[in-house]
């Protein structure tokens, strides 16, 4: 099920991290995200008849998006906050095995030259949402080194001066890589339309059928009244 605003997905397990992040989201924009926020303890201003159906609507929202397959572990919760926290509890867990699968995707992820690196680094952003739901943790720094360890030898350049501290001394930062990796792929893209562009162009010249000589013409012109 899509909803039709920002396109929210079914929670199935494997996507917990990516849902969470997106379910709160949708919350907020909706005005639901209060009894999650403070669960039994109700704000004064709200009046406890709408702060109880307030709870119905987040609870009954949030149960849309949980897959049919986990649907009856989550059908009796009538607090947010509760539903929350219990979904969280199933989903989130902080083995070691949990830590070292997301640590193998994060060494495995690799970019393919053509490919968009929106989508690459919005799959990396992902790996690193669940390393830190599973309380991994993981300095600016190494972040950066493990997106630019994602990259292919043709980028080699790109990794070796960005590995190289400037004048000013600054540390490598995750979001200096990713400004860096958009410009690189659109200066990419920039040279390979020019390139096509002087490609078609000197196609189209040797296709031309070139321009006869005066004298050529004259002679031409000559046999003509012959």
């Amino acid at each position: 099920m899509d909803d039709s605003l920002g396109g929210m997905f079914k929670i199935t397990g494997s996507n917990y991290s990516v849902w969470k992040s997106k379910m709160r989201d949708m919350l907020v924009v909706k005005d639901l995200w209060l009894p999650v926020q403070f669960g039994d303890k109700r704000p004064d201003k709200i009046d406890a008849t709408i702060w109880e159906v307030m709870h119905m609507k987040t609870t009954t929202y949030i149960r849309c998006f949980i897959d049919m397959s986990l649907y009856n572990n989550f059908n009796e919760e009538s607090q947010a906050h509760e539903l929350w926290e219990k979904i969280g509890i199933m989903f989130q867990n902080k083995n070691a095995a949990n830590q070292v699968s997301v640590f193998r995707k994060l060494v495995r992820l690799r970019y393919q030259d053509g490919s968009s690196m929106a989508e690459h680094m919005n799959a990396f952003q992902g790996l690193i949402h669940q390393a830190t739901s599973l309380e991994v943790p993981l300095a600016d720094e190494v972040l950066a080194l493990f997106l630019l360890g994602s990259l292919p030898d043709s980028w080699e350049t790109l990794v070796v001066t960005l590995g190289t501290a400037g004048p000013d001394g600054k540390r490598l930062s995750l979001a200096r890589v990713k400004s860096s990796l958009l410009d690189e792929e659109a200066r990419r893209k920039e040279k390979d339309i020019s390139s096509d562009s002087k490609a078609l162009l000197t196609e189209s010249e040797r296709g031309r059928p070139r321009n006869r000589s005066p004298q050529n013409r004259e002679k031409s012109g000559t046999r003509s009244k012959s």
